[in-house]
């Protein structure tokens, strides 16, 4: 993985084959870094779009309302309500160690 400077960092990502969760380590960091979530867009300005094979496929054609994210200094959380009382739920947290960061 290469950053936006030009530097390579070395990702390890280890997810189990049964149930949730996960474990991601980036090694080779140069500083501390803030992690982020990009949540998707279930509500946003504009048309939907017709069916077509991209069109069709735009999260707002769900009608839900735009999720949350909060954010702490090692923690983020982004909550995503649904239909009739269904949401999910993704939370990410991490620990930074030297130049290897952690995350869950």
């Amino acid at each position: 993985m290469r950053s936006p400077l030009g530097q390579w960092y070395h990702l390890e990502d280890f997810r189990p084959c049964y149930g949730t969760g996960g474990l991601v380590c980036f090694e080779n960091l140069p500083e501390t870094i803030q992690p982020s979530l990009i949540a998707p867009q279930y509500n946003k300005p504009g048309d939907a779009g017709d069916n077509g094979p991209v069109e069709g496929l735009d999260l707002r054609r769900l009608g839900y309302e735009q999720g949350s994210v909060q954010a702490n200094e090692q923690e983020i959380t982004y909550h995503q309500p649904g239909w009739g009382g269904f949401y999910y739920d993704v939370n990410v947290r991490w620990k930074q160690s030297g130049k290897k960061l952690y995350g869950v």
